[in-house]
């Protein structure tokens, strides 16, 4: 059991992984306006981190980085841009999507950002 960030960084290559988001999709941030860049993704994804690690909540860390980096993906519209975001990560076929999350948290990662998926309503 991993007892600090760095340690279950270092564990699932967290820090591979981001860079790989980022390289792979950081020229469609462009197209965001500016509160949904790179910036946003890094601050979401910190804070995920942290209230998961303070309430103990036990999500993978995999799981928060897919979601904190790619819950605003289509953000050039501020109106729907989470629920194509949603139906994105649903249903693309993007080898790093494919490769890393499966079904149930992809599903898991569309609901929490609101929209028909969250089954909690």
């Amino acid at each position: 059991m991993c007892n600090t960030w760095t340690e279950l960084f270092r564990e699932i290559d967290i820090v591979d992984l981001r860079n790989e988001i980022i390289e792979q999709f950081s020229p469609m941030w462009e197209a965001n306006d500016r509160g949904h860049r790179r910036e946003h993704f890094s601050a979401v994804e910190k804070c995920g981190h942290w209230i998961n690690e303070q309430m103990g909540l036990g999500f993978d860390p995999k799981l928060i980085v897919f979601m904190a980096w790619f819950h605003d993906l289509f953000a050039w519209d501020r109106n729907n841009h989470q629920e194509i975001s949603a139906l994105w990560i649903l249903n693309t076929e993007h080898p790093l999507i494919t490769s890393y999350l499966n079904k149930d948290e992809r599903e898991l990662g569309a609901g929490s950002w609101g929209g028909p998926y969250r089954d909690w309503e």
